[in-house]
């Protein structure tokens, strides 16, 4: 999904968890629970997000940015659907943004977990895809 995006111009941002607390071994960016997992490694031209709670949207760093940039669009996806992903959705959605999220490049902490976080964001409202085919629309508007 990334390398999709990429080859059509899209800036992709590379979220990852940093602990504030030094004696937590998450709050080095090399540690196990923070590097970013070998396939989902940023690459050139890609912006790094940083969050240190569960919601990238308190990172003030990212918001910002993306609305200097003109992005009214995101497209998510990721590890954990049922927790960071239905974070990620759920924050860009308040914040106005047009919101996709690719079920078929997230999961979550089981299938059942994964399709009842899913079904959830399409009820508030987000375009959920499976293969970049629509899984279900919502009749609530933004």
């Amino acid at each position: 999904i990334r390398e999709e995006l990429r080859a059509q111009g899209s800036l992709v941002v590379c979220t990852r968890y940093l602990s504030l607390d030094s004696s937590d071994p998450r709050s080095d960016p090399d540690s196990e629970g923070s590097r970013f997992h070998p396939t989902m490694l940023p690459e050139p031209g890609d912006l790094v997000a940083t969050k240190h709670d569960r919601d990238i949207w308190r990172n003030p760093g990212l918001h910002l940015p993306l609305r200097r940039n003109g992005i009214e669009h995101i497209v998510v996806d990721g590890v954990v659907t049922d927790f960071g992903v239905d974070l990620a959705a759920r924050g860009a959605h308040r914040l106005g943004y047009r919101v996709t999220v690719r079920s078929d490049g997230c999961a979550g902490t089981s299938l059942s977990a994964h399709d009842t976080a899913l079904e959830a964001l399409v009820d508030v409202g987000v375009e959920v895809l499976s293969d970049c085919y629509p899984i279900a629309t919502s009749t609530i508007s933004p």
